[in-house]
């Protein structure tokens, strides 16, 4: 389905819209089809255009110009130089509220977030590669194995924040806490209780 547009006051408006902010250019209201997103997204990013999706029934796409972009219940994308793509390319990361679809140039080494974890075994640790946050908290209960705190300084080495707490239970093996070497922060915005 094409946009209907009306012309009034030398702004292009969809018929029977109401516009209230006369600084956007243009506004259309189209139905969209979820799988076509990504390509009608990266033509209209390409042509300068900024859109708000909603894609609660009836599905919509309202296009403003030189205004913020929100999605709702679709936020598998971003938007990096006029592209779609899955994620931020490196050196970038999605906007700190984590609701815009673009990526935004890191203040130095981007952060990677990852979500909590039970570290059972050296392949749940390796799941936490590169993490530098942990949101929520780390759980380590490795019961045996070899060279287990330099496996883990492997993959859990680069942890700088944890958010909530750190449990370490029935892992004899180790010894420090070496491992995680660039560990800063502790929150503790949830504590264990037992």
């Amino acid at each position: 389905m094409q946009p209907v547009f009306h012309r009034h006051a030398s702004l292009w408006q969809p018929r029977s819209a109401v516009m209230k902010r006369p600084q956007f250019a243009a506004v259309a209201l189209v139905p969209v089809q979820p799988l076509g997103i990504a390509a009608t997204l990266s033509a209209w990013a390409a042509a300068g255009l900024l859109v708000v999706i909603g894609l609660a029934p009836p599905a919509s796409i309202t296009i403003m110009k030189d205004t913020a972009v929100h999605m709702s219940d679709y936020d598998h994308f971003v938007i990096h130089a006029g592209e779609c793509m899955p994620d931020c390319p490196p050196g970038f990361m999605r906007h700190e509220d984590n609701r815009s679809m673009f990526c935004t140039a890191c203040d130095g080494p981007c952060d990677k977030i990852c979500e909590e974890k039970v570290i059972d075994s050296v392949d749940a640790a390796q799941s936490l590669k590169g993490c530098t946050v942990i949101k929520g908290n780390l759980h380590i209960n490795i019961r045996r194995g070899t060279n287990i705190a330099s496996e883990l300084e492997n993959f859990l080495g680069l942890i700088k924040t944890v958010t909530g707490y750190i449990k370490i239970r029935s892992s004899h093996t180790l010894t420090s806490l070496s491992f995680l070497k660039s560990l800063r922060y502790i929150h503790g915005e949830e504590l264990f209780e037992e």
